[in-house]
């Protein structure tokens, strides 16, 4: 059964989220079909089954089309970006198609989560996962919009997060890992690199050019970077609370060389979000109070935006303890283990809350792309992870309204581990926006 709350959901929330001012329309509804009336235009669609759905052959068959008409722009920004402008197909189940991408009808409910209690990609019914490698769901609203004369919104944000697991490198390792790693150092003959360490292990809480997990390499201020079509927003996402021995760090903001770089970073603008631990979870209600309280006693503001630790969040039931505590934005939802494009969109949408059967007011922003996906998860070495991360910005931009890229502060410390190429692959990716955002400039 359809009801009228879930269609004015889908409309708001989901195909006209980013619309302003916000739309006048009137919805008409009963057993047979959805009447939606907008911009003095009518569309009619057959009415479906909210709880659980099952596309059509005519349904896979307009997403087939969507996907061959992607392959032909041989992945060129310009072609990509104004490749669906003018595209209104006969089609009449777009409300269905998009309910069933934003609330994640396509997973098998039976694969269980993986250890950290997580949905993966490994969940996604097969028929539907080739969809999901393109923000598909933001090319349907986007059909969906030509329909009614409503263009797309021109802007697009990239959002430059980090995560701040913990704030000092020694602290994480412990003096064991200490010396296993100057002997190693010792036996490479890297005496630099060596004395560096031996002089950071003893200031890393006092200065903070020595604490090398205190850095903004992942951010971009106005100074650094001039992009014309794309809105950068730097967001450092803290872990405040110390919960769970095994994944949670005990971080210490009241040291000397945190309060600098608190400092530096409000200097330049850089929002500041909570990084929710790892045993937050809907039903530990009391712990997510508790850590925003300590979240407005470090930083004297109340936290807007929030980040699940380990990305270990169940969507979208733990959303509701972030909307109980004010937090407007999460920029969680992603799969850990896969570059696919979760719930096929790179737009921030709400979710329907089924149990409680109204939208949770949080706007759900997705990931894009998260380092350790790249070398963990999918164990590319630096050529593929630059190929497929450049793969996925160019979709993300071209269709979506929206990139989100997370580096950790201790991936953007190039000594953090052997190999670690993230830094200069980071550095590239950057190069690789301002490249988009000029060819998008000179069309």
């Amino acid at each position: 059964m359809l009801t009228l709350p879930q269609v004015d959901y889908l409309i708001r929330d989901v195909v006209f989220h980013n619309a302003t001012p916000e739309l006048n329309y009137d919805i008409h509804i009963n057993d047979e079909e959805i009447v939606l009336l907008l911009n003095s235009i009518t569309y009619t669609e057959p009415t479906f089954d909210f709880g659980e759905i099952i596309l059509s052959e005519v349904e896979l068959e307009f997403l087939n089309d969507i996907m061959r008409r992607v392959d032909t722009c041989n992945q060129n920004f310009t072609s990509l970006s104004g490749l669906f402008l003018n595209y209104v197909p006969t089609f009449t189940s777009f409300l269905k198609v998009v309910h069933f991408f934003a609330n994640e009808q396509y997973l098998d409910k039976a694969v269980p989560a993986d250890l950290h209690g997580r949905v993966t990609s490994k969940a996604v019914l097969p028929l539907y996962k080739k969809y999901l490698q393109i923000p598909i769901l933001d090319i349907v609203i986007q059909v969906f919009s030509n329909h009614f004369n409503h263009p797309r919104s021109t802007k697009i944000d990239v959002v430059l997060s980090c995560d701040f697991d913990t704030l000092n490198l020694w602290k994480e390792i412990g003096l064991i890992g200490f010396i296993k790693r100057e002997i190693k150092n010792v036996l490479y003959l890297r005496f630099d690199r060596l004395f560096k360490d031996i002089r950071s292990f003893f200031l890393a809480d006092h200065v903070l050019k020595w604490n090398f997990y205190l850095n903004a390499n992942m951010f971009r201020y106005p100074k650094k970077i001039n992009l014309k079509n794309f809105k950068i927003r730097n967001i450092a996402f803290m872990l405040v609370k110390y919960e769970n021995k095994d994944h949670d760090v005990d971080n210490d903001f009241d040291t000397r060389s945190f309060q600098e770089f608190h400092k530096s970073l409000v200097d330049h603008s850089v929002e500041i979000g909570i990084h929710p631990n790892y045993d937050t979870t809907s039903g530990n209600k009391d712990s997510f109070r508790s850590q925003t309280e300590l979240f407005e006693k470090h930083f004297e503001c109340k936290p807007l935006v929030s980040r699940f630790h380990y990305l270990r969040c169940k969507f979208p039931e733990d959303l509701r303890i972030l909307s109980n505590q004010g937090i407007t934005t999460d920029y969680t939802f992603s799969f850990a283990d896969s570059l696919l494009f979760r719930g096929g969109r790179s737009c921030a949408v709400k979710l329907w809350d089924s149990t409680l059967g109204r939208v949770i007011e949080v706007q759900s922003q997705p990931l894009t792309i998260m380092d350790q996906i790249l070398n963990i998860h999918l164990n590319y070495n630096y050529e593929e992870a630059l190929a497929e991360s450049k793969r996925k910005t160019l979709y993300a931009l071209a269709f979506g309204s929206s990139l989100t890229l997370l580096w950790h502060n201790s991936y953007m410390y190039e000594h953090h581990f052997e190999g670690n190429y993230h830094p200069q692959l980071y550095a590239n990716l950057i190069e690789y926006l301002v490249e988009i955002d000029q060819e998008s400039s000179a069309h």
